[in-house]
């Protein structure tokens, strides 16, 4: 059983659905976990009762930290703060969890991503990353990152939780939402350079 958790709000809702159509199509046993940014997304869902997906209602994981930098982002930066909490309201949910992936809700699934996790576990490594697999005339990697938050999985036990608290500080420091704000895209920047991660590419 694989477990992927994703993150967005009701203006998202057309990309999570379609999403989740991908993975009835693709993906086999699995639970998609949803962290519902508000409470018409919340809704919606839960009147839809869609098969393997589990229900996150954002108002009850909040943390003090998260709540304090919340007023003063954008939806959108608030989403990209979440990220790397999202994995651990997985964890904390259901104890029988050993990894989860953290997917944006506008990834789609053409085909089975069994073969991806074959290559994690065999790699022995605790976490999975995307490498962005830039084109040469088309590489941000200076001001986006080296690696790409679309995908990335997180194991349980190892070194799983210390990456994952790397992320969290990076998305509350406020240093990073100014970096947003001029434009430039920044939520992989704090994976370039470790040598601990098992690195999908992307080309």
């Amino acid at each position: 059983m694989e477990h992927f958790v994703t993150i967005f709000n009701s203006l998202f809702l057309p990309q999570g659905l379609a999403l989740h159509r991908s993975m009835e199509r693709h993906v086999q046993e699995y639970t998609l976990w949803i962290l519902c940014v508000d409470d018409v997304a919340y809704d919606v869902l839960h009147k839809l009762v869609l098969p393997n997906v589990r229900l996150l209602e954002l108002a009850k994981l909040e943390t003090v930290e998260l709540l304090r930098v919340k007023q003063d982002r954008t939806i959108a930066e608030y989403c990209w703060t979440l990220t790397p909490f999202a994995p651990r309201f997985v964890f904390d949910a259901d104890l029988s969890v050993a990894r989860v992936t953290y997917i944006d809700a506008d990834l789609w699934f053409r085909k089975s991503p069994a073969i991806v996790f074959n290559e994690f576990e065999a790699s022995g490594k605790y976490v999975l990353i995307t490498d962005h697999g830039y084109a040469p005339e088309y590489d941000f990697s200076a001001s986006s990152g080296q690696y790409c938050v679309q995908f990335m999985t997180f194991t349980r036990v190892g070194g799983g939780k210390r990456s994952e608290n790397g992320g969290k500080r990076n998305a509350l420091n406020g240093a990073m939402r100014e970096r947003m704000m001029v434009g430039l895209v920044t939520r992989s920047t704090w994976m370039t350079g470790r040598n601990d991660f098992c690195i999908l590419c992307m080309c």
